[in-house]
């Protein structure tokens, strides 16, 4: 036993020992069974299992690498569709906008 412990418990106080949280930890949720057939399509789609999926996920979310409202997804769409015209400005407009 290391001295600080072996005070500590002669002592009876505290031992100033430092906590170390887990790297990993698992959570549990509940989701609607089709949002999990969703998850689990997805899932099988690009051969991982969904647990792996689902924290990609989550990880791509709270780093604001997807759109996670409609309106954020509006303006994701109307930036790609900016920078198509501005990449090919000439092809653009007859594949983007309507002939009239």
């Amino acid at each position: 036993m290391s001295d600080d412990l072996e005070r500590a418990w002669r002592e009876g106080t505290p031992a100033d020992i430092k906590r170390v949280r887990p790297r990993t930890s698992v959570l549990s949720i509940r989701l609607p069974v089709a949002l999990l057939e969703r998850l689990a399509e997805r899932a099988c789609e690009l051969g991982q299992p969904e647990s792996v999926i689902a924290r990609e996920m989550l990880e791509r979310a709270l780093e604001g690498d997807q759109p996670t409202t409609p309106d954020e997804l509006a303006h994701m769409f109307a930036r790609w569709i900016r920078e198509y015209i501005e990449a090919f400005p000439g092809r653009a407009s007859e594949r983007v906008l309507p002939k009239k």
